[in-house]
């Protein structure tokens, strides 16, 4: 396949740069005290941060679910001892249900070193009040961990995402990013196997966005959800990711019908 992707370079000196949907409204927000969600995508970190981002080491900020004013919803990002100084990072986050109630997922493998593509998810399931966060090397299996016991009782629903950094404290990432998938639907881990090989979705049920970024220019849904054309902050590239998995299989031959 074609390299693809977006590229967002925190990590040049210069602005602020991500993608977001912002200011949702009606049924096209999330209502997680009635709704499940996944978000998925594949990611690829590029190198270091600028000090403009996160100092504390809780570099590339990679989704995060949120209202802009008070943080209610969940977090992937990568951590490591220093702001990715070359030693390999892990897969972290964070959740946060009920105004003040705050958890962290536990930290993964340090494992995930620049230039290699990833598969990342979040996943709400409402009915057993939990979040999932998944992760995934290209041609490699999917490990997960869960934060419980979680609701949204008495919150409004999220209108606001944002892809690469975090809205409430302007944390950045240095890193391509491609083939957003989001649904109001809590995936099993099978069903995230599936998606993670398929750049169209498995799943259309409940679909609510996906968003293939063949380059910084195509950011509209692809699908026939609601989720509106992301916007772009800053200025950013063409990504270069071409994951193993998401390339058609060996000996695969593609038939094109004219009626």
């Amino acid at each position: 396949m074609t390299a693809k992707g977006v590229r967002i370079d925190f990590g040049d000196g210069g602005s602020a740069e991500y993608l977001r949907i912002l200011n949702l409204t009606g049924t096209d927000r999330f209502d997680l005290i009635n709704e499940d969600l996944t978000i998925s995508w594949w990611f690829s970190p590029l190198g270091a941060l600028s000090a403009q981002s996160d100092p504390s080491a809780r570099g590339f900020w990679m989704a995060v679910l949120e209202d802009q004013v008070s943080f209610l919803g969940a977090a992937f990002y990568l951590e490591g001892t220093d702001v990715f100084d070359g030693s390999p990072m892990n897969a972290s986050g964070q959740t946060e249900s009920r105004v003040g109630v705050h958890n962290n997922f536990t930290d993964g493998a340090s494992d995930i070193d620049a230039g290699e593509n990833w598969f990342g998810a979040l996943v709400w399931d409402h009915t057993d009040g939990s979040w999932k966060r998944y992760i995934g090397i290209d041609e490699g299996a999917l490990s997960v961990v869960t934060v419980s016991g979680l609701n949204y009782t008495g919150a409004t629903p999220i209108k606001d995402i944002a892809f690469g950094a975090d809205f409430a404290n302007n944390y950045g990432c240095n890193a391509d990013l491609r083939n957003i998938k989001i649904w109001k639907r809590a995936f099993s881990a099978g069903e995230l196997a599936a998606e993670k090989a398929s750049e169209n979705p498995v799943i259309s049920t409940n679909i609510w966005g996906h968003y293939i970024l063949e380059d910084e220019t195509d950011l509209i849904n692809h699908s026939a959800g609601v989720g509106p054309t992301l916007s772009m902050v800053g200025t950013l590239a063409h990504g270069t990711m071409d994951p193993v998995d998401l390339q058609p299989a060996a000996g695969t031959r593609r038939v094109f019908l004219i009626t």
